[in-house]
């Protein structure tokens, strides 16, 4: 993951402001769309992507790549992790999570590895 979208931050937006100014926004489900309808909308947007996605299950990292990482990942299929993201997002410690991901943005930010 490069980078983190927050579709969380992104429905917030969309529900207090102008309708106009959100038309940029990613990955919003038409405005009534139940918990199916607002998944299949946000896999829709970001599959295949190196976006980490800040949203209503937890953090989920869509990019292709991490799904290898996971203990018999290479026997997933890619909608079977993403599924497996969603449903394990509320377990997790998303702060560890971000400090995982970050950590090594930061250490290439500082010149501390190359």
């Amino acid at each position: 993951m490069e980078r983190y979208y927050d579709l969380v931050m992104a429905y917030t937006i969309n529900k207090y402001t102008n309708k106009e100014k959100c038309k940029e926004l990613l990955g919003l489900a038409p405005k009534g769309a139940n918990e199916a309808e607002r998944w299949r909308v946000a896999k829709e947007t970001f599959s295949g992507s190196n976006f980490g996605v800040i949203s209503e299950w937890g953090l989920i990292d869509f990019d292709p790549k991490e799904k290898t990482k996971l203990v018999n990942g290479e026997k997933l299929t890619y909608d079977d992790y993403l599924d497996l993201m969603k449903i394990s997002g509320h377990s997790v410690r998303n702060d560890f999570l971000k400090c995982y991901y970050d950590a090594g943005n930061y250490f290439l930010r500082e010149g501390l590895i190359r």
